[in-house]
């Protein structure tokens, strides 16, 4: 992770935000997890309904992020 940091800014970033970064990346690894082990039973029994609610809510929250990503901060 530091030397992500370091090839990011050329220097090393706050170790807040490497702890807050760490933190986020278990936390998606986690949510893949989620949503692959709800997403194998729908694929195996074809609950095309299933499916389509969890691309929706995935699609949802990339629109979030993008919107959060390209704000000015306050």
């Amino acid at each position: 992770m530091t030397a992500f940091w370091k090839r990011l800014s050329g220097q090393e970033a706050a170790t807040v935000t490497q702890h807050e970064v760490s933190f986020l990346q278990d936390e998606l690894d986690h949510l893949n997890r989620i949503v692959w082990s709800g997403l194998r039973p729908a694929i195996a029994q074809e609950q095309q309904d299933t499916i389509r609610r969890v691309r929706g809510a995935v699609e949802e929250c990339q629109q979030k992020i993008a919107i959060i990503a390209t704000e000015q901060p306050a």
